[in-house]
C-alpha cells in the first residue's frame, strides 16, 4: 500500500501549480489539493518523465481529455509565472540550476515515482 505523498500538480493553462496529496482511496489514485479540490486519476495514462521526479498524466474529466504533470518535488520556479513580475524568461543559469535540482531529486525519489506510475496505470 502506498503512503499519501505530497505532490504539486501542474495543469497547462492553470496558474499557479497546485500543491496537495496523492493518495489511494479504495485502491484508486486521487489527488487532493490543499484547497480541497479532488481529482480522480483512475483510468489515467501515466508515464514518468525520464530523469525527473515527474509523472505525465493524460486523463478524462467532464468528458474532456486533460493533461497534468505531477511533481514529487517543488516545481521549477519560473519568473514568467510569478504574480506581479514582468514577463521574462528564466536565465540560462537558472534553468541549469533547476534542472540539476530535479535530477538530484529524481535519484532520491525514483522508487516512489515508479510505484505511483504503476498504481495510477492500474
Amino acid at each position: 500500500m502506498l503512503e499519501p505523498t505530497s505532490v504539486w500538480m501542474h495543469r497547462p493553462g492553470r496558474i499557479p501549480d497546485q500543491s496537495g496529496e496523492l493518495l489511494l482511496e479504495g485502491g484508486r489514485p486521487l489527488f487532493v489539493g490543499d484547497d480541497g479540490e479532488r481529482v480522480r486519476l483512475d483510468g489515467a495514462r501515466a508515464r514518468r518523465l525520464r530523469g525527473t521526479p515527474v509523472i505525465e498524466l493524460r486523463y478524462e474529466r467532464d468528458g474532456e481529455q486533460r493533461l497534468a504533470l505531477l511533481f514529487f518535488t517543488r516545481p521549477p520556479t519560473n519568473p514568467a509565472f510569478s504574480p506581479g513580475t514582468p514577463q521574462k524568461r528564466m536565465s540560462r543559469s537558472g534553468r541549469i540550476r533547476e534542472l540539476t535540482r530535479l535530477r538530484r531529486e529524481n535519484r532520491r525519489l525514483k522508487p516512489v515515482v515508479r510505484a505511483w506510475v504503476e498504481a495510477i496505470a492500474g
